[in-house]
């Protein structure tokens, strides 16, 4: 499966990387009264929803202009590409959350060293191993549907070093629990 994914992230790298170009070219402002960044787009390549502008083609977010700490990245975003989190669009952010839709985090989707946590909701998702490289705050990633914590540490250029993994006690869900299908709520 290795060759699988190296091969595809190569195929689509330089058309990324075109695509962010165009994004970045664009003209920027900054509104005062909130503070984000609005920037220009081609709304035949692209859509907008919230603070992310993603691609139509492929669903997967391009670029994110947030001044929040907590980000939710929209369901039904299939992936996140190059660079969508950095300093220069979300200088606040601390923690993101990936929805179950989302299937693969592209190298350097994140790039910024304010990101502390990282939340995972869907069981199968690739995660490239330069991912969150360049992230020197993160500590923790917690994968809810393994119920676990991964604490790391930066571990020079090569990323996140896992240090220790300890379960999350998540209360049951009605379907975990059939005896509990019964009940009247």
């Amino acid at each position: 499966m290795e060759r699988f994914f190296r091969h595809y992230y190569q195929r689509v790298c330089s058309y990324d990387y075109e695509l962010l170009e165009m994004l970045e070219k664009g003209k920027s402002v900054i509104v005062e009264t909130t503070g984000k960044v609005v920037v220009d787009f081609n709304s035949d390549l692209f859509r907008q929803e919230g603070d992310f502008i993603i691609s139509k083609v492929d669903n997967r977010v391009r670029m994110c202009l947030s001044v929040e700490e907590i980000i939710y990245v929209p369901s039904g975003v299939r992936s996140i590409g190059y660079d969508v989190f950095n300093e220069r669009n979300c200088p606040n952010v601390k923690h993101i959350i990936f929805p179950e839709s989302v299937e693969g985090i592209y190298p350097y989707a994140v790039m910024s060293d304010t990101v502390e946590e990282i939340t995972l909701n869907n069981k199968y998702i690739y995660i490239s191993d330069e991912a969150f490289e360049h992230c020197r705050s993160l500590r923790l990633i917690h994968h809810i549907p393994e119920r676990c914590t991964i604490h790391v540490r930066p571990h020079g250029n090569q990323g996140p070093q896992t240090v220790k993994i300890e379960p999350i006690d998540l209360p049951k869900r009605k379907e975990d629990n059939p005896e509990d299908n019964d009940l009247p709520f």
